[in-house]
Formats: structure tokens, sequence, C-alpha cells
């Protein structure tokens, strides 16, 4: 009951802020996008709400405006993406869209599905250095239909590309060193580059990264052609991430991504191709001061590639495709597996000036489970005055990962005789102008997740099935005074779980309640200011508030110096499982950028 007059006050507040007609007529600063994007939503709709589905992006100019720095620390902002960090400046983090497990989250680079076998935990090692996101798409709901296994709660798609350049460097606590730059260099091709080290703030939590990226992307004509690679290593302390029986781990990863995509237009045709590849590599040690006593090492590669046609028929969009990829692992506790899948799909939609529908479908192969077919249908009715109806309902699937299948150690064991999750999901929603509402109910079974066993390690199991309920507000308000621009969100999920909450290791994980509000000010006299609120509410242990700063000037032409203080207040926080996050973390940064 608590959480109902929560999210019912919550709720109120959000319908308040609603700009009204005159409100509207104000001039507002919203971030703005000059560019195409994919949207995630659907292969062929304008959309996301042609589509049925509520999407959101991430400008570059969010990017620059917000007190962040790193892929991880952007999409912490978002509720309902319910993201889990074990410390700041790139530190490994999961993801929990709508309540779902790191391992229910799809990965997206450029439109082209990144996989990671091995384990979900790795989903977000893409180093990517964050002078080369161009923006980011989350699509929340499922996305199997449209792109595969692994997509209950959503998928993220990160877009690259350096536009402008720009460098800067920042010092600040526990030793911090981080910087970067990124640059077009002519004709559509683009580099950039990120180093960070820190000190740690307790023991065992020290880091350094490093990421490199590059891309060109070319027009001419008919065709389009885009390519785009990263890599870079990550060295970090582990305390407890896996395990409490032995808190003082260490890891060490590193990893290659490419991605490329071409595409043909003939009249009403359209024709394209993609193709990725990739490999990471993973040591793991479970007590630093015993090195040599327990140590895994893994090996994953991945290669996809797929082929697309589609074309207008009257007032009818289509598309199809087919697909193959394969994964391999080589570890010194897994052993040597490989997976290789196929697909083939398709996508019908009609997408009027009032009402939209749109049909997915999607047939999966991957032994040894077989054949898997998915749906997804939606649409949209706009019942004028800028206010639109939508409606989707999808399934999704996916197959366990190598970790849960064949992972041994004294603290984890996984199951060679796991069976791959179901899930369906239905939502509808209301947008109007600039705020949006969305409910949604996603059902899963049967459920993958670690069990606490009496022997007092975890055990992959099939659970029964899991049930989540959930809303989402969201509201860009008009600009006050000073600010620019603003985005408040809000996410309610209500879970139900056939299992001993008390030994479930992930799949209670996620927030129970989550706010956001960020924000940019013009402060006058070349002095700019941005913030970052966040409330969140765990499934088990006590509710948290911080705020996030940072405030530049202008110090020279294009060049500013800019505070930032993370945790400004020194909070007490944790996203997962206890591990804390570090309290107040203060920083002075330059930042060039060659367009001023």
């Amino acid at each position: 009951m608590r959480y109902r007059l929560t999210l019912a006050a919550l709720a109120a507040c959000v319908a308040g802020m609603v700009p009204t007609p005159a409100a509207q007529a104000q001039e507002q600063h919203q971030p703005s996008f000059s560019g195409t994007t994919e949207v995630v939503a659907s292969r062929i709709a304008g959309k996301a709400e042609d589509a049925g589905r509520r999407e959101v992006i991430l400008t570059r100019q969010e990017i620059e405006a917000l007190p962040v720095h790193d892929l991880e620390g952007l999409l912490a902002l978002l509720p309902g993406v319910g993201l889990a960090r074990r410390g700041l400046f790139g530190a490994q983090a999961d993801l929990s869209l709508r309540g779902s497990t790191f391992e229910q989250t799809l990965i997206l680079v450029n439109g082209v599905r990144v996989s990671h076998p091995q384990t979900g935990h790795h989903a977000l090692d893409l180093f990517i250095p964050i002078e080369a996101i161009d923006h980011i798409e989350v699509l929340y709901g499922p996305g199997s239909a449209a792109y595969g296994p692994g997509a209950f709660g959503g998928a993220i798609n990160i877009v690259t590309r350096t536009r402008r350049p720009i460098a800067q460097a920042a010092v600040g606590s526990h030793g911090l060193a981080d910087g970067g730059a990124g640059i077009p260099l002519g004709g559509g091709a683009w580099a950039a580059v990120h180093r960070t080290v820190h000190t740690g703030f307790r023991d065992d939590t020290e880091l350094a990264v490093n990421k490199l990226a590059a891309g060109w992307r070319h027009r001419t004509g008919r065709w389009t052609f885009d390519v785009a690679g990263a890599a870079g290593k990550r060295h970090f302390g582990a305390w407890r991430f896996y395990s409490n029986a032995f808190p003082l781990e260490r890891e060490r990863t590193a990893g290659a991504l490419v991605t490329g995509r071409l595409g043909l237009r003939l009249g009403k045709l359209r024709f394209g191709g993609y193709v990725r590849a990739n490999r990471h590599l993973d040591h793991f040690v479970l007590d630093r001061n015993r090195p040599a006593w327990y140590v895994n090492d893994h090996r994953t590669d991945g290669v996809l590639a797929g082929l697309t046609a589609g074309g207008d028929l009257g007032a009818w969009k289509w598309t199809v495709g087919t697909e193959a990829a394969r994964d391999t692992i080589h570890s010194s506790n897994l052993g040597h597996h490989h997976r290789v899948e196929t697909a083939v799909y398709g996508e019908l939609g009609r997408f009027g000036t009032r009402t939209t529908a749109d049909l997915q479908i999607r047939l999966d192969h991957e032994e040894p489970w077989g054949s898997v077919t998915t749906l997804a249908v939606g649409g949209s009715i706009r019942l004028g005055r800028g206010v639109t109806l939508r409606a989707q309902g999808g399934q999704s699937f996916r197959a366990p990962s190598f970790t849960e299948l064949y992972y041994r150690s004294p603290a984890t064991m996984g199951n060679a005789a796991l069976k791959p999750e179901r899930g369906r999901t239905v939502e509808a929603g209301l947008d109007a102008g600039p705020w949006s509402l969305t409910v949604f109910h996603r059902s899963a079974h049967p459920l993958i997740d670690f069990v606490l066993s009496d022997d007092g390690a975890w055990h992959a199991r099939n659970l029964g099935g899991l049930t989540a309920d959930g809303l989402e507000a969201a509201v860009f308000l008009p600009a006050i005074g000073r600010l620019t621009w603003q985005r408040l969100s809000v996410e309610w999920i209500g879970t139900s779980l056939a299992a001993m909450p008390g030994r479930s290791e992930y799949a209670l994980a996620h927030p129970r309640l989550e706010a956001a509000w960020t924000g940019a000010a013009d402060l006058g006299r070349g002095w700019t200011a941005g913030m970052a609120a966040r409330f969140r509410d765990p499934q088990a242990s006590g509710s948290w508030a911080t705020l996030d700063l940072k405030v530049g000037r202008r110090i020279l032409k294009g060049m500013d110096a800019v505070l930032e203080a993370d945790n400004l207040f020194d909070r007490s926080i944790s996203e997962l499982h206890g591990i804390p996050l570090p309290g107040r973390w203060i920083s002075l940064r330059l930042v060039w950028r060659g367009d001023r």
C-alpha cells in the first residue's frame, strides 16, 4: 500500500507539471536531435509510437549537458533501465529494463545486435568512449520479434559517431585521472579515445579503463555504407562482485567489436546487409590475496550477418530478412562450446495519418533447443490536439548463457539441464506533446536464476513464473527561468516470483520505484550547469536519493572549466546486492569543443 500511495503521488506530480496550452506557447529549449534514428521498436515505422511502443532518445546535447562521464552513467539516469553499477567511471554494470534480469536486455550497436553468450554481466563491456556516442535509443518492452533472443525488458541501441571535435581532461577524488578526445576526420570518418584511472574509494575498488573507437559513414546516390569499431581493456578491483565469502576479487577484461551496414534504394524497394564481429577476454581471480588459488580465463568470439529487403505497397510498408550468428567460448572453467543461430523475420505495417498498425514475426532456430517463433502486434490512434493512444503485445525468449549452463566455483554452480525462458508483454500508453504515460504487464516462464541452496552456494535453476506490472510516466518540462530544459521520469514495478525472494539472486534485484529529474541551465556571464537528481526504492533495502551536479564557465574560446560533484550530498547508496557506491566524488574538468 505504501508504494501504491507513493506512485500515486508521483504520478500526480507529473500530471501537474504537464504544460498547459499557454505554457506550451512559451519558447522551450528541449534537447534536439539533428539526424536519423533507427527507431529500434520497428524496422519500418517512422516513429516508435506508430508500432505502439515507448522509446526514449538521449541526444548528444543531453550527453554533453549532464553530469555524466560514461555510457553507464547516462543509462543510470533513465528510470526503468534499472542500472546496477558496482562503481563509477566505467566499472561493471548490469541492466534491468522494466524489472528484467541482466540476461533479458538486448544491446545493439548502430542497429546491429550484439550478444554476450558468456554472461550478461558483460553486456555493457563495449569500450565505446563517451566522445564517440552520437545518441542512445532506449526501447522499453519486448524486442525478440524484431531482433531475436534476449529482449524481454527492452533494447538499447548505441549509435556511434563524432560530429565535432572535442577534448577533455579531469582530475579528482580518489586519484582520478580521466580524459578523452573525439574528432571528425573528414569524408565521413571519425575517431575517439578515452582513458580513466583511479585508486578506488575503498579497498579493492581501483579501476583503469582504456577505450578506442573509429568509424566511417558514406552516402552516395542510392548507396549507404556505415562501418564502426571499438576496442579496449579494463582492470578493476571487484570487491564482492560475485561472492560474499570471497570479497577480494579481481577482474581484467578486454574486447573488440566491429559493426557494418550496407543499404541500397531502388525506387520503392530497399535492400540491406549488416555484419558484426566481436571478441571478449575475461580474466577473473576469486581471491586477490591468493591469485593462483582460483583463476578463470574466458574468451568468447561472435559473428553475425544478415540480409534485408523491403518496400512500399500503397499505404503498406514491409520488410523481410534472414540472419545467422555463431558464438564460441574457450574457457578454463566453462569448457569449449559453441552455438549457431539462424533466423528469418518479417514485418508489415500501415502508417496512416490517424491510425497505424504493425505486425512483426520472427522464427529462430538454435540447437539443442530447436525453433522458436515470436510475434508482436502494435499500433496507435491519433485522437487530435497532439494526443496519441498506443498499444502493443509481444513475445520474447532467450537461451541460457554459458555461465548459467556450465560455471563451477565454490560459490556458484551452473546447470546444464536448464531450459530456455519465454515471455509475454502487453502494454498501453498515452502520449500528449511533451508527456507520456505507459502501463504494462509482463510474464516469464520458466525463469532462469541463481538460487541460494543449503550448501551456501548459488545454483542455476529454472524457477516457476514471474509476473511484473508497471507504470511509467515521463515529461519534458517547460523552460523556467535559467533552466533551458528539464526531463522528469518515474517508473514503478510490482513483481511476483514463484520462489522464496530471499533465495533468488537476480530476479528481484531491480528497483521497485525509480524517479529522475535531469536538466541544464544557462546561468549567464558564461556560466552553465547540468543537474541530475535520482530517487530509488530497491526491493530489499532502504530507499535513497542523490544529486549529481556540474557547473562550468567559459575561460577561453571553445574551452570551459567545469567543477563536477557526483553524489553531492554524500549519501550512502547501493544499486546492487548491498555493494556500496562511492560517496561524494569531486573532480575538475577542462573541456574544449572545436565548434565554439
